[in-house]
Order: structure tokens, then sequence, then C-alpha cells
């Protein structure tokens, strides 16, 4: 029986292909939902593995887009899957409600896993919180046309979903209605270069977070933290490396105001990291997925995170961090 993959994210496709292996799955499917900025990066992992039996690309940028992703829908619908492996974002209610499987389970992308946890153990469901024209955000015209189109074609943009299925690098208990099947990323240290590098001494990566530009903080207080972390490390050699929705004046800020050398990354992080043989004496970051990733795949460097001032946190966005605080309690040194 076939199974679908449906992924948004570099980190997600990276998921996948663990999933794919680790639950052994025949006939595997993969839609991409992805920003053509991404691009260079998913073909890159896509050339590292093999497997998938039919591809979709309906990237989000295209000029067909809408009409290429209605065209694919409507044929991945016609069958039914053992599995389905979905992104936690609004969009996987394309899927989660529309199609016909055995059992679904989320792939991390970020931290968004333990903001999923968190909801789903406080209202007992993600049917709400998973669809497409709920929210703050969804509201006038354009997202009522898109409602009643939705319907017309007999898509279904939201339902019920009373248990939530992880398939996770995250240390999360199983409990009440929540499975667990831990992502053990047996493939991803598997493609990292043979080479054995020592740690690069006096040498302290800091991962750029756009906490900004998700407006979870103002500017004045990211360059707060990014003065704390310059006077921490006051003797070392600092080296940051933007994610990869900071601007251009977001990395000047940085360069201009702190001084910090700047390495962007050729991919994501990670995947620069073990295909590059970096390893940092210590990395730095914030409710950041690169600070587990890392750590996981590196248990022995020093890992730090820098202390939020909760009361600095957008209340818009501040449940969803305060879960993230929360799980990393005690897991790496403080700034």
């Amino acid at each position: 029986m076939k199974s679908l993959f449906f992924v948004s994210s570099p980190l997600e496709l990276i998921c996948a292909i663990e999933a794919r292996r680790q639950f052994k799955t025949e006939n595997s499917i993969l839609v991409l939902y992805l920003f053509d900025k991404d691009k260079p990066i998913i073909e890159y992992i896509m050339s590292l593995s093999n497997g998938w039996q039919e591809i979709y690309r309906p990237y989000r940028d295209s000029i067909n887009y809408g009409k290429r992703w209605l065209i694919m829908l409507k044929k991945i619908k016609k069958q039914e899957y053992e599995y389905l492996f979905t992104t936690g974002m609004t969009f996987a209610s394309h899927f989660l409600f529309n199609i016909k499987y055995k059992k679904y389970y989320f792939l991390d992308d970020g931290t968004l896993t333990l903001r999923n946890v968190s909801h789903f153990k406080k209202k007992g469901s993600l049917s709400n919180h998973i669809s497409l024209f709920l929210g703050e955000n969804k509201l006038g015209l354009k997202y009522k046309w898109k409602e009643f189109s939705y319907y017309f074609l007999g898509h279904k943009h939201r339902g019920i979903l009373n248990k939530l299925n992880l398939f996770t690098f995250f240390d999360i208990p199983k409990s009440k209605n929540i499975d667990i099947v831990r992502n053990k990323l047996l493939w991803f240290n598997q493609i990292r270069i043979k080479n054995v590098y020592e740690p690069l001494k006096n040498t302290v990566y800091v991962i750029g977070t756009p906490l900004v530009k998700e407006n979870i903080l103002n500017k004045k207080y990211y360059n707060k933290l990014m003065f704390q972390i310059k006077k921490y490390f006051i003797s070392k050699n600092i080296i940051y490396i933007p994610h990869r929705w900071e601007t251009e004046a977001d990395i000047k800020n940085i360069r201009n105001n702190f001084g910090f050398k700047i390495r962007p990354n050729k991919y994501i992080i990670e995947l620069d990291f073990i295909k590059t043989g970096i390893i940092p004496e210590s990395i730095v970051g914030t409710i950041s997925t690169a600070l587990f990733t890392l750590k996981y795949l590196y248990p022995k460097i020093n890992f730090y995170n820098i202390k939020l001032d909760k009361s600095e946190i957008n209340p818009a966005n501040k449940e969803s961090v305060e879960a993230i605080i929360e799980y990393q309690k005690g897991m790496f040194h403080e700034i």
C-alpha cells in the first residue's frame, strides 16, 4: 500500500526521509509544498536519497500553483494510503481531512512540534488549530472566497483531530491520546563526512533566528540579546549564522553593531555542519530547533541558551514560546 509524505520545509524533508526508512514504507509519494527560495536546498537533499515512487512539486511561488495544486489533490484523493506523514502547519488539513489513510504522523518542523503538543494538552484537540481558514490572521473577503471555493469543490478545510501522532526527535513522553515514534536521525548521521575534526578552539557559533520577522520579539530586545552574547563571550571568536529568512538588513545590523563574523549557510545549518566537518567549541541560540538537532548530532559540544525575559515576548506568541522554554529547561547552559 502507498504512503504519502507532505512536507513544507527542508527539515521536514529530512524527517520524511528518516520516516520512509524507519517505517520501511513502500510506494512512497512525496508532495513538496515549498517556496522557490528553498529549491536549491531541497534539490540537494533529494540528491542524497532516492526511493520516492512519485514526486509532486507544486511550489508556492509558481505562476500556475493554484491550478497545479487542485489537479494534484484530485489525483491523490483517489487512492488510499497506509501512512500519511505531514507537516504540522495549518495547511496539513489539505490531506488530514481529505484523503483515506490508516494512520497519520506529524513530522518535525522546528519547535512547531512543541507548540502543537502544548496546545493539544491544554485543549485536548487540534481540530480548530489545524485548519486553513480558522485563526486571527485568516479574516476578510480573501479567506471567505477561498473557503467558499473549497466548499464548492467538496474539499474539507477542517475536521476532528482528537489524537496526536508524532514522528519526532524531541523527547516527548507518551500521554493520553498522544502517540510518539522517536526519529533517531539515523540516515542524517550516515551522510556526515567521515573525517574526524577537533572542535574549533575559542570559536562560538550563534544560531540566527527570525524572531523579529515572526513578531515574537522587537528589534531593540533582539539587539540586547546579541549584546549579552558579545559580553559573555568577550574573548571568543563569534560567528553568526543567519537564518534563511533573515533579511540583508538584519544581517547588516548584526555585523555593524556587534562585530560578529557572518557565515551564511549554503543549505540549512545541520546539513552545513555535517557536510563540511564544522565542530565549534560552543553553540548559542534561543528557542531554535537547531539547538536541539545539533545537540543530538554533537552531544559533546557546549550548548548555550539565551534566557528570554517573558515580558518582552509578544503576547500573541507568548503561549507557544513558553512551551519551548519549558521543554528546554536544564538541557543547555543559560546566558
